[in-house]
């Protein structure tokens, strides 16, 4: 007798886990005559310091660290809902598994009857990272720029200037943002499927973030110095420049001047929690130096004194961008979760909180638009977008079909798939799922 345990939503062989349950379903296969049901455990086997599951029967986050199925002997399958059980993450993939046994006398008996390993994938702080995921996460950044060749020059291409006003300094900041980040995490997971974006806490001295064998030194030149074995040193951003421009302000042991992360989860908070101010755009239309885009986003990125990461038109040139982001769009995802939970008003893109609540518009700003690049939507008459839409339809997913190749702005809001939606495959060391 075996137990089949499959994730029918899977779209890989190789199973990645968030901390929001996905369903699986469980049957028996080759069951004894004589019995209409089969009490089977399902449980995590976890490695040392490895990742953990959980599960239940309904998707929800309160979820146990095994459970018992009755398992019909025609082999009809059952559903059970598996999630990485919160603050444990993977390190590796297989470093978890999922384990089926029979229950016999109350207790599940010795032999296994099914094995699936998977991984519980998440964004983690970069100073959290062992080496071999540093390593993994750099020959991926490095593969994905082919020394100013590959396909990173879609991603370069999608932040210059002239996307400028389509994703900045307006209401959707934040969830374009996220789906670029979204887009280029799945590129690089098509090269190395364990990695997911880690972030920069910018609040925070970054000792291991900010050393020649991770993100790179600035020297009094501000050129970014690299270990020799570091695949960044090959980094082309600007086909005129090999290298990294970064200023040198910034080192291992620099705490920023920025505002704290505690101070940005009352920047709108209570009862009259709102979007608008959170984010910096106060839709009279006139900006609101307030929010998070001015502090600690444009903080962080001056904070440097000089390079490429100081111009939103050439910050994506960096790497460390995508870690700077990671972290802003980390933000947000607290900032939606403290109130009562991912579940919360904060996340769902129907609630009364001015998350986008005008009609569809060509402008990409209200939660049923999409969003410009994957769209492919150009400068249609007098809306501010740009003239070109690089890179094409966002990038599939091992993990979930959604957004889709057009994602939609309430897409992003929701992104756990707490409000009725599907999950967009993200999720952060230190924000977790609950209803």
């Amino acid at each position: 007798m075996k137990v089949d345990i499959q994730f029918p939503d899977s779209i890989s062989d190789r199973i990645f886990l968030t901390w929001r349950p996905i369903k699986a379903t469980a049957r028996v296969i080759d069951a004894p005559a004589g019995q209409p049901s089969i009490a089977i455990r399902l449980e995590g086997k976890s490695n040392v310091g490895g990742g953990a599951i959980a599960f239940a029967n309904r998707p929800t986050h309160a979820s146990a660290p095994s459970i018992d199925l009755q398992l019909p002997s025609d082999g009809t399958p059952v559903d059970v809902w598996i999630g990485g059980a919160f603050p444990n993450a993977s390190k590796a993939f297989g470093d978890v598994s999922v384990e089926a046994r029979q229950i016999i006398g109350g207790q599940p008996a010795a032999p296994l009857l099914g094995r699936v390993p998977v991984m519980v994938r998440i964004r983690k702080n970069a100073e959290a990272l062992t080496n071999a995921e540093r390593d993994l996460f750099l020959s991926a950044m490095a593969a994905l720029n082919g020394k100013g060749t590959g396909r990173f020059v879609d991603f370069r291409d999608m932040h210059d200037g002239d996307a400028y006003e389509q994703i900045h300094v307006n209401i959707s900041f934040l969830p374009w943002h996220r789906a670029y980040l979204l887009d280029i995490e799945r590129e690089l997971q098509t090269i190395e499927d364990q990695i997911a974006l880690p972030y920069w806490k910018f609040d925070e001295a970054a000792p291991k973030l900010f050393q020649r064998s991770f993100i790179g030194q600035s020297d009094q030149s501000a050129t970014v110095q690299f270990a020799p074995t570091n695949p960044l040193r090959n980094w082309v951003g600007d086909l005129n420049r090999r290298g990294i421009w970064r200023g040198n302000a910034v080192g291992p042991t620099t705490v920023i001047d920025v505002r704290n992360e505690f101070d940005c989860m009352r920047i709108s908070d209570g009862p009259g929690a709102n979007f608008t101010e959170f984010s910096d755009w106060n839709y009279t239309p006139t900006f609101d130096p307030t929010g998070l885009e001015s502090d600690p986003h444009n903080g962080a990125h001056g904070s440097h004194g000089a390079g490429w990461i100081t111009n939103p038109t050439t910050s994506q040139l960096d790497p460390l961008f995508y870690l700077l982001h990671s972290n802003v769009d980390r933000l947000w995802a607290k900032w939606q979760w403290l109130p009562s939970g991912s579940g919360g008003a904060r996340s769902d893109p129907a609630a009364n909180i001015s998350y986008f609540t005008g009609p569809p518009q060509a402008n990409g700003h209200n939660r049923g638009d999409t969003l410009w690049p994957w769209d492919g939507v150009v400068r249609p008459g007098v809306a501010t977008r740009p003239p070109t839409a690089p890179g094409g339809g966002m990038a599939d997913s091992s993990m979930t079909r959604a957004p889709g190749l057009k994602p939609l702005v309430r897409s992003m809001i929701d992104y756990l798939g707490a409000h009725g939606g599907d999950h967009l495959g993200f999720a952060y060391d230190d924000v977790p799922f609950e209803l």
